[in-house]
């Protein structure tokens, strides 16, 4: 079963990949970098909230008694 990060995270990349090929047909090698740039940046921030949202998530698993295994 496939984690909602890695799913996130492939749709991330996917879709700045055909952003990036877009921009690239036009021969716009600073958008280029702006673009890659910005994808780079997304995908921490979307890390960095994915686990906050996990510490949260086992934090509360933590205080409900509920052991992971």
């Amino acid at each position: 079963m496939l984690h909602y990060e890695t799913v996130l995270s492939v749709c991330t990349i996917l879709l700045f990949i055909f952003l990036i090929n877009l921009f690239n047909s036009f021969q716009l090698l600073k958008v280029n970098f702006f673009l890659i740039r910005v994808s780079f940046l997304l995908m921490d921030y979307i890390h960095q909230h994915i686990e906050y949202f996990r510490h949260l998530f086992l934090s509360r698993k933590s205080e409900s008694g509920i052991v992971s295994v």
